[in-house]
């Protein structure tokens, strides 16, 4: 529903709002930016804030941008093959009650046409705090009340995480890029998954940071507690060590999707 403001002329303005809520709009019309917070913005950014699949965009690629209204939208941009994640997105945001366009674009990169899928939402007063809370020096940073889920973790890895084999095959490293924070918020980001999941990490620098989780029980952990909330997209991304026999010979069959999915 369309929100008639104060001062528009709309004699019947109001009548479903309490005076708290009306008065925040009041200021909000006025041009302050920061308004009242009333109860009802208060619940719906804390909900928000904790939100298992926003945390992990939020990790990865989603972030909050201001527009020219004043107040923060979010947005999300992926390669087309992954529609999937921007899709699941879409119908996530908009379960919460936010509007949300999604658009196409092309771009041509090294003499290649690349295909890209975004979304954004509309401006909205509560994600202007969201994105107080996310950049509160206007940097993206982890804020410290931080709480990692399957979910959150799912999200996460699968904007931002890779996994591979190495020892031909016999062992797995996990991978969640986190370039966009600074070596202190790494730190803070190990001991996170190792508090809240008992994930043995460390921290890499190539070319940028990464998490990495490489001890053989741990991937195997992260990996059974994530899938069930992998996107179809994304099944790519979920590997476990391959199966021997006992000559050493790799078998054919290997104990990925099929046993995880």
């Amino acid at each position: 529903m369309r929100r008639s403001y104060i001062g528009t002329g709309n004699p019947n303005y109001g009548k479903h709002h309490s005076l708290e809520t009306r008065l925040a709009i009041s200021y909000s019309h006025k041009g302050i930016l920061d308004r009242v917070f009333c109860a009802e913005d208060s619940n719906r950014f804390e909900h928000l804030r904790t939100d298992e699949i926003i945390t992990g965009l939020m990790l990865s690629d989603g972030y909050l941008t201001d527009c020219s209204k004043g107040h923060s939208m979010f947005r999300l941009d992926q390669s087309l093959e992954h529609k999937e994640l921007v899709f699941a997105t879409a119908r996530h945001f908009h379960t919460l009650g936010f509007r949300v366009r999604i658009r196409l674009r092309e771009r041509f990169y090294k003499g290649k046409v690349l295909k890209n899928i975004y979304i954004w939402t509309n401006a909205n007063g509560v994600l202007t705090h969201l994105r107080n809370y996310w950049y509160p020096d206007g940097i993206k940073r982890p804020p410290k009340s931080l709480v990692l889920t399957p979910r959150t973790l799912a999200y996460w890895f699968m904007g931002d995480g890779c996994s591979g084999r190495t020892n031909q095959g016999r062992s797995v490293t996990i991978h969640l890029a986190t370039h966009g924070f600074t070596q202190t918020e790494n730190e803070y980001l190990k001991q996170l998954l190792h508090t809240t999941g008992f994930f043995s990490a460390s921290i890499i620098h190539y070319h940028g940071f990464y998490i990495q989780i490489a001890r053989a029980d741990d991937v195997k952990r992260f990996m059974h507690e994530i899938v069930p909330h992998i996107l179809a997209d994304f099944k790519y991304k979920i590997k476990l060590p391959l199966l021997f026999c006992e000559r050493g010979q790799p078998q054919r069959k290997m104990l990925t999707q099929e046993k995880l999915f």
